[in-house]
């Protein structure tokens, strides 16, 4: 009896509407249905109360099934109402198109429109009409293969014989935009002609030329001894044109910069090589990073605080300089050299940002504040600074600058130069200089002059044991308390104490006796380790010799000092034997056979398969790293992680990754895998642990007796690495967001490794441990990230507000981040025209404060918001 009077109530039913991708949906309205019993009517009675009731509905729709499934038509008079509507009595229509609508997609999964198409259509005809309909592909000209649902690439000749639901996944067409991408695809066998898919098909063509340059095939006096390495090069076998200038630059920094430095040079008639247009997500930095300076002429560095310290940027600077690519850096910098490029920079020509009279009239105008603020480049100091550049080049060319002299280099240069060389560049050896030459075999031992009684024992004896042996205090140099690095090395820091007068003739000395080195020996101590005269000399020497760290004291390495020589044991001074096994490592180093081994290739190789193994598992470019303490030691901080897990839901399509550590990654990973649950959101967390580890990390973590990892009873579990180290190098490369709260020394240490691949790290600063500052972590995390609202930033170092407060604030920030990510991958596939007008930034009004204005969402807002 009772259950006939509820079917005489009244019964509200909502309606919501589905996107293209199913879990998206937005709210329509509610009708009300005038009876329980209703649910029992066909959908034919529910579409007629819908059209009446409705206004807002589109005037062409259909239904959906609980499981999202289409309905036709046709169907509906044999469907009731209760079997379509969810158990919170919702129900789901879509909009009715003629024809079925397909996004485009890159691999990297940026969408970069939409057609209309029947399924059975044949490929060719869905490129013919992607081509007149997506502008974002227009400059590509027709240089991209489709990619099918396993993510095999599509022949031009087959796509005749393929139709449009074989590549379609997911409401999606797939395809792969450029020649490297396309070469790692597609193997020889396949015989896919290249020939069309250049570098000079891809190039945006320049608007205007205000004067033809001439061919850039000069060299530096550091060439003298090697030919020119302008000519063209291969990379992965395929002969790509040479490009004149590249731009290098730090990501977290300066990539805005960048892009609009590129589209002034192509404006002024100049060819420009930059990564994010042409090297791209899934290919081996490493070969990556060889073509693109080994196809270049001029090597253009962005000069601004962390340039150099970043894995990228280290390599490129030392790998251009190798090849004796003429460097002209643009500072961003107040003093001159930057720290850790110092021996590098010291004698070298800058062109500034701005010059001194721009930025005294822009305090005039605007304040210190901005114009100091290397975040805002205004587009008329990129032209100005654009018009320097083919000028100073004009007169290189034309012999009209007269230049600063600079070393020659040594034969054994690019002998001895332990990074990897391009394919098709050999070390340039003549025969006179081969290993069978007269000449001792040369180290190089960089020491504090602390240590200079010790260094000359290690020199007498090398010596005597056939090698040509000299100490960087050899020569005197001024070392005192003002050479000390900060605590902090923050880069405004640097400014104030760091100016220290340059010797230029020590350098010059340093400069060529490293260069002539065989190998380099570093003795570590405390005041080596805090020494900024040292820091220079091992950020000169590392990636262009073999480095040989051996340790005198028992020393903390800094995190500066372990991304460059590793973290991992070394020879002590109290070792038994120690000077037998380090013999044999200078032997190894020298002894061309052995440096000839495979093994840092295979390492190389290794690594790079982990990282692609993470990136194919999780298949979400926003991807959220959570890192931190074990156990919790500030009484807020389980409540702010439960509160950072909560608001994230807020993003839509996020992934949530941690270390499958207990603590703060288990918190916050499962406070937000719960509230998915409660939305009935499609789960998106992942755990990443190593197989296992040879140290007791039981009270960590859930390992077994065997140093064995279980798997994680919520999320899915990757296991990747040998190690908790090695998975922290995986991470670290695989993700471009870290949020740090509290934290301890391991912490820390996977932090500099972010920090070290140019990815932004946010810390929870009023937790206290690494978060706050502790264990050394690089002061970098704590500078106000670009597009970054201020307020927010501060309210992570604010102890007086509600983990409530916090969990919406990083939430604000990680949607900033992923919409400048996502606006840069765009640029990418945009042409320089497009990007550039788009992104062209405007003088700020006097009354407002760049530092705190939050810039304004694009339209990509849309896909991170729930």
């Amino acid at each position: 009896m009772a259950e006939e009077d509820d079917g005489d109530e009244p019964l509200l039913v909502g309606v919501e509407h589905l996107s293209d991708l199913a879990e998206s949906t937005h709210s329509v309205g509610v009708i009300l249905l005038e009876k329980k019993s209703d649910r029992s009517l066909p959908l034919t009675h529910l579409r007629k109360k819908l059209i009446s009731c409705i206004p807002s509905l589109p005037s062409k729709f259909i239904f959906c099934t609980k499981q999202r499934w289409p309905i036709l038509e046709s169907q509906e008079s044999m469907i009731k109402i209760s079997t379509v509507s969810s158990d919170d009595n919702v129900v789901y229509i879509k909009h009715k198109y003629d024809l079925p609508k397909i996004g485009l997609k890159t691999r990297s999964g940026l969408v970069l429109g939409f057609v209309f198409i029947d399924l059975s259509k044949k490929l060719h005809q869905m490129r013919s009409l992607v081509s007149e309909e997506i502008v974002m592909l227009m400059e590509l000209n027709d240089n991209y293969v489709f990619l099918d649902a396993n993510g095999w690439p599509v022949r031009r000749e087959l796509e005749d014989k393929t139709v449009v639901m074989e590549v379609i996944n997911n409401y999606c067409v797939t395809i792969a935009s450029d020649m490297i991408q396309v070469e790692n695809l597609i193997s020889s066998d396949l015989n896919y002609k290249m020939s069309s898919v250049t570098s000079k098909s891809l190039e945006t063509p320049p608007k205007k030329k205000i004067k033809k340059m001439r061919e850039l095939t000069f060299c530096t006096s550091k060439d003298m001894n090697r030919p020119s390495s302008s000519s063209e090069v291969s990379c992965n076998d395929i002969s790509l044109q040479s490009k004149q200038l590249l731009i290098s630059y730090v990501r977290a920094e300066a990539a805005e910069h960048a892009l609009h430095l590129k589209n002034e040079l192509s404006n002024l008639g100049f060819s420009v090589y930059l990564d994010v247009d042409e090297i791209k997500s899934g290919v081996d930095w490493q070969d990556s990073l060889n073509y693109a300076v080994s196809n270049c002429q001029i090597f253009l560095p962005l000069i601004t605080p962390q340039y150099g310290e970043t894995q990228w940027t280290n390599r490129e600077i030392k790998l251009a300089d190798v090849l004796g690519k003429y460097i002209l850096p643009i500072n961003f910098l107040e003093h001159w050299p930057p720290r850790c490029l110092a021996i590098q920079f010291a004698t070298t020509q800058y062109i500034g940002w701005k010059t001194p009279t721009q930025i005294s009239t822009d305090i005039a105008i605007y304040g210190e504040c901005y114009a100091k603020d290397i975040r805002y480049w205004d587009t008329k100091y990129i032209t100005l600074v654009a018009e320097s550049i083919a000028d100073r080049l004009h007169q290189i060319v034309d012999n009209e600058l007269e230049r600063l002299p600079s070393l020659k280099r040594r034969k054994t240069l690019m002998k001895t130069f332990c990074g990897k060389l391009p394919n098709g560049v050999m070390s340039q050896v003549s025969e006179e200089s081969t290993i069978s030459e007269s000449r001792r075999p040369t180290v190089v031992i960089c020491v504090h002059p602390c240590q200079i009684l010790y260094a000359g024992e290690i020199k007498k004896w090398l010596n005597n044991e056939g090698y040509d042996v000299w100490c960087s205090t050899d020569r005197d140099i001024s070392i005192d308390d003002s050479d000390t690095l900060p605590a902090s090395q923050d880069s405004n820091e640097y400014s104030k104490n760091g100016a220290t007068e340059i010797d230029n003739e020590y350098i010059q000395c340093f400069q060529e006796k490293a260069d002539q080195a065989d190998v380099v020996m570093v003795i570590l101590c405390k005041k080596f380790a805090s020494s900024r005269t040292c820091q220079q000399q091992v950020y000169y020497c590392e990636h262009r010799k073999e480095i040989i760290p051996l340790q005198l004291e028992d020393v903390c390495l800094p995190g500066w000092l372990s991304m460059l020589i590793g973290s991992k044991a070394f020879q002590h001074v109290n070792q038994k034997g120690y000077k037998k096994l380090l013999h044999s490592q200078i032997q190894r180093c020298i002894d061309p056979t052995a440096k000839d081994s495979l093994q840092r290739e295979i390492n190389l190789a290794k690594s790079n398969a982990a990282i692609s193994h993470i990136k194919r598992a999780i298949k979400n470019p926003a991807s959220i790293y959570i890192s931190g303490s074990t156990k919790f030691y500030n009484p807020k901080t389980e409540e702010i992680c439960k509160s950072v897990g909560l608001h994230l839901n807020q993003l839509k399509n996020i992934t949530i990754v941690t270390g499958g550590f207990h603590g703060v990654g288990e918190t916050v990973s499962n406070s937000f895998y719960k509230e998915n649950e409660r939305l009935k959101k499609k789960h998106q967390v992942w755990h990443i642990l190593p197989e296992k580890d040879p140290q007791d990390r039981h009270l960590q973590a859930r390992q077994g007796t065997d140093g064995r990892f279980e798997i994680i009873p919520f999320g899915k579990t990757l296991f990747c690495g040998d190690d908790v180290h090695e998975r922290e190098t995986l991470v670290a490369r695989s993700f471009d967001i870290c949020i740090l709260i509290e934290g301890g020394p391991g912490s820390a240490h996977e932090t500099e490794q972010f920090v070290w691949n140019d990815r932004v790290v946010i810390p929870v600063r009023c937790t206290g441990g690494a978060a706050g500052g502790k264990f050394n972590v690089p002061d970098k995390i704590f500078q106000l990230p670009q597009g970054v609202n201020e307020e927010d930033w501060l309210k992570l170092s604010s102890k007086n507000i509600s983990p409530d407060q916090i969990g919406q604030s990083v939430t604000n920030i990680v949607e900033s981040l992923l919409t400048r990510l996502l606006n840069e991958d765009r640029a990418s596939m945009i042409s320089s025209k497009m990007v550039f007008n788009s992104k062209s930034p405007k003088t700020p009004s006097p009354s407002i404060s760049p530092s705190t204005a939050r810039p304004s969402l694009s339209t990509m807002k849309t896909v991170l918001l729930g």
